[in-house]
C-alpha cells in the first residue's frame, strides 16, 4: 500500500496565502477625507470646541479673532476618486486623494464658488493633519471662509 504524502496540498495553499492578491489586481485602499467650512470673524473672540486642536494655525492666517465650525462633511473614498462637498454660500470643494505612504497624503483640490475656480492646486501633507486654505470673505458680511482638509 501507498502512503499519502500531506504536504503535497499544503505547498499550493501556502503559496496562494504568501502571495496574496493576482497578479494585475488592484489593492483597494479607502481614505477618510474630511472637509471643514471654518467661518473666521473679527466681530468676536468664540471659539468653537471641535476648533481648540487646530487653534494655533487658525491664528496664523490673519487678524481673526473668533473661529466658529459651520459644518463638517467627511466620506471614505477609494484612491483617485473624487470626493464632492457643498458648503455655504455656493462653495463646492473637490477632494481627490492621489496618493498615500500611509504617513503623508497626496490630494488634489479644487474649490469653486459658483463657476469661478479659487484654488485648484495639489496638497501633500502628514496623513491625519489639518490643511487649511482659503480666506475669502462671505457674501454681504466682513467674515471670511477657511476651509480645512484632512485624510486618513
Amino acid at each position: 500500500m501507498r502512503t499519502r504524502n500531506p504536504t503535497r496540498f499544503l505547498f499550493p495553499a501556502l503559496l496562494i496565502v504568501l502571495c496574496g492578491a493576482p497578479a494585475g489586481a488592484r489593492v483597494r485602499s479607502d481614505i477618510q477625507v474630511e472637509v471643514w467650512e471654518i467661518r473666521a470673524t473679527k466681530s468676536n473672540n468664540i471659539i468653537s470646541p471641535e476648533l481648540r486642536p487646530i487653534i494655533g494655525q487658525l491664528k496664523r492666517l490673519g487678524q481673526y479673532t473668533g473661529f466658529t465650525l459651520v459644518g463638517k462633511h467627511s466620506k471614505r473614498v477609494p484612491l483617485h476618486e473624487t470626493f464632492v462637498a457643498k458648503l455655504t454660500a455656493q462653495y463646492r470643494v473637490r477632494v481627490t486623494p492621489t496618493n498615500h505612504d500611509g504617513r503623508r497624503m497626496q490630494m488634489k483640490v479644487e474649490i469653486k464658488r459658483l463657476i469661478k475656480k479659487k484654488i485648484n492646486t495639489i496638497v501633500t501633507m502628514k496623513a491625519g493633519e489639518m490643511q487649511l486654505l482659503g480666506g475669502w470673505t462671505y457674501p454681504r458680511s466682513t467674515d471670511a471662509m477657511i476651509i480645512g482638509i484632512r485624510a486618513r
